[in-house]
């Protein structure tokens, strides 16, 4: 801690050179030694200020120096008597921001958003967490990085499919969650893991009328074309849930009438699949 201290204070833990070196090294050692409880509970004690200051930015560090000490909070946020403190000094506001912060990087933002999802599952966090939590996830569910990798995306869909009953339904959909989750489903570099998870959070959405109108509005042909030709069987059953969800409300009968008609024209036609955009301007894809 002193080591580390030391480095991130004299300011010259930004650039190469000997204090940038001892500041990644024992930063990193710090991320090492959370996983001992009484670690962590020293570090907390005694030296999160600088960790906590590094990850708001307001002591400059280097960028991998910086993802330590976000790793660093990350873990001392999961060990259970050491929450409160932290949240009271902001912890969760600090790790939202990086989480919805499409200039921090892939690491900084799975590990931010990985510790708001393990806290936020805890009865008594349950609901002071809800919101930034979801933010977070809303803001990852759309975040694909050059290389493809699609951790962020997977969290992000896995933790909005968990959030996504009861009241939380309507608040998902007024923060963007049901416009992110259609967003997943239409793109097509989606991989099927990744869409069967957006699927399943929009099958708990679909529950509730607001959503089921927007759904409806937004991503029916998507749907239909996903309906004919699934790419899993989880795809399908979560699909044909949706479909039946929007079915129930008396404002999508036209629209379910023309995805219905789309259906079946692709089923009597041999269509191999519906092309969404040809479906939504009433054009059908010829047999190839």
């Amino acid at each position: 801690q002193r080591v580390f201290r030391r480095a991130v204070d004299t300011g010259r833990a930004v650039s190469p050179g000997t204090e940038h070196t001892l500041a990644h090294l024992s930063s990193a050692t710090l991320w090492m030694l959370m996983y001992d409880a009484a670690n962590a509970t020293r570090l907390a004690r005694q030296g999160a200020d600088v960790v906590l200051a590094v990850t708001r930015e307001e002591l400059q560090a280097s960028p991998v120096v910086r993802t330590m000490c976000i790793a660093v909070v990350a873990k001392l946020m999961r060990v259970e008597y050491l929450t409160n403190s932290l949240l009271e000094e902001g912890s969760a506001g600090t790790l939202a921001k990086i989480g919805r912060d499409a200039f921090a990087s892939p690491t900084q933002r799975a590990l931010a958003a990985s510790a708001l999802n393990a806290v936020s599952q805890r009865e008594e966090f349950r609901n002071e967490l809800a919101d930034p939590t979801d933010s977070v996830m809303i803001s990852l569910a759309t975040a694909r990085p050059d290389d493809g990798d699609e951790t962020m995306q997977l969290i992000a869909a896995r933790a909005l499919a968990r959030s996504s009953f009861g009241s939380r339904k309507r608040k998902l959909l007024d923060m963007g969650a049901t416009r992110a989750l259609l967003a997943v489903v239409k793109a097509a570099e989606s991989s099927v893991e990744l869409r069967e998870l957006a699927l399943n959070a929009l099958l708990n959405l679909s529950g509730e009328e607001r959503n089921q109108i927007y759904i409806a509005k937004h991503g029916i042909f998507h749907l239909a074309a996903i309906f004919h030709k699934p790419p899993s069987p989880t795809s399908a059953q979560h699909v044909s849930g949706i479909l039946s969800n929007l079915a129930l409300n008396q404002a999508n009968r036209s629209l379910m009438y023309r995805a219905e008609l789309q259906i079946k024209h692709a089923q009597w036609a041999g269509l191999e699949e519906i092309d969404p955009v040809a479906a939504a301007e009433g054009r059908a894809r010829a047999p190839s």
